[in-house]
């Protein structure tokens, strides 16, 4: 499959991850799901747009932080979940969209 193709179906798997997550995530549950969709549509298409990679890679990072501050798990053994930041949120979830060219 060509990088186009690749691109356009992991901004497709990063628009139905938005649309289908809950208007208010308070759980793990309610972003775990989303975070898998994001990680699994990185995994199928390695040669999407490398911009749209790591903007995609980003937010799913964003996604595991955010589960692991509301769980308080922090490094154990060789997992180390990535660190969770508001602000850096918000310019992740805006990068995201302007690199797979969405309005939110």
């Amino acid at each position: 499959m060509d990088s186009t193709t690749q691109t356009q179906q992991l901004c497709t798997a990063y628009v139905l991850a938005l649309v289908s997550a809950p208007d208010q995530q308070e759980r793990p549950i309610d972003v775990l799901p989303i975070a898998t969709a994001l990680r699994l549509a990185l995994l199928s298409n390695p040669a999407a747009d490398p911009g749209v990679r790591a903007a995609i890679t980003e937010l799913a990072e964003i996604n595991e932080g955010w589960i692991a501050s509301k769980e308080n798990f922090g490094p154990k053994g060789l997992a180390t979940p990535p660190t969770y930041d508001k602000i850096r949120a918000k310019d992740v979830f805006t990068q995201a969209a302007t690199v797979c060219q969405v309005q939110r």
